[in-house]
């Protein structure tokens, strides 16, 4: 399916007559690359509870179960990427109100998970669709939803608030419009190997700002201001066309202001 020198897909289609449907078992060494992170920040995780767990058993160690379970709370807030794939117990004297020891378990599903790393399955009905064209559908489909997200979270585009139909088919088109932009600019990134993730992610801190403040003649000024661009952000402009990427003022004067 796919064949790059950091993410090779391969395929193997699997025809079902009775259910009418077929089955495509992929393997994606990037994914599997994501599950090697996945498996450093668990051993991470359990170092951290293992550390806790044997301080237990010292002297001159805080060991009251409330402030044990706030540090279990600061060990899972700086792992939240594996923590809810664990289940913690702590075992606690009811009389002296200590913790005695911390017993932790992996769920099942986490580690059925990290077996089959790399390997996902695709099943569609379109029995006469070859393995190239499936897997390309899926990867569009993927790209196109997570395009929506973003839109419909960061843009505000979600919740639907209104309840008549036309208003709600408006504000559908609305959300198209932002899509094809965006569309737009990741066909380009991605002739430079960029994606939009990655873009997303470099221009976080790019930032337009409005300063307003009133003047001795009653006037209201507003002066908007674009940030320079990092050298990072420099070359992602550089592969989308645009040139113009220093700082940028632009003045506007409203009427004058009434008592």
């Amino acid at each position: 399916m796919k064949n790059e020198k950091d993410n090779r897909v391969t395929a193997l289609r699997e025809l079902n007559p009775d259910k009418k449907e077929i089955r495509l078992y992929c393997h994606s060494e990037m994914k599997e690359k994501k599950q090697g992170i996945l498996n450093r920040l668990n051993e991470r995780f359990e170092t951290a509870l293992r550390k806790l767990q044997e301080g237990l058993g010292k002297k001159g160690i805080i060991k009251k179960a409330d402030k044990i379970h706030e540090r279990i709370g600061r060990i899972k807030q700086k792992n939240t990427r594996v923590s809810n794939d664990y289940t913690i117990n702590v075992i606690v004297d009811e009389e002296k109100h200590i913790a005695t020891d911390i017993q932790w378990e992996r769920n099942e599903k986490a580690q059925e998970k990290n077996d089959q790393s790399g390997c996902y399955c695709l099943r569609s009905s379109l029995i006469d669709w070859s393995e190239e064209k499936l897997w390309h559908t899926y990867i569009m489909l993927n790209e196109v939803a997570a395009c929506f997200r973003c839109m419909k979270s960061e843009l505000g585009m979600r919740p639907v608030y209104h309840q008549k139909t036309e208003r709600v088919t408006a504000h559908l088109f609305i959300t198209l419009i932002p899509y094809h932009l965006a569309h737009a600019i990741a066909v380009s990134a991605k002739r430079h190997n960029l994606s939009w993730e990655s873009l997303r992610e470099l221009l976080s801190n790019q930032h337009h700002v409005t300063l307003s403040m009133n003047t001795q003649v009653g006037e209201k000024l507003h002066e908007r201001v674009t940030t320079k661009a990092a050298p990072q952000q420099q070359k992602v402009f550089d592969a989308l066309g645009r040139k113009t990427t220093k700082t940028h003022k632009n003045k506007i004067c409203s009427a004058n202001l009434t008592d």
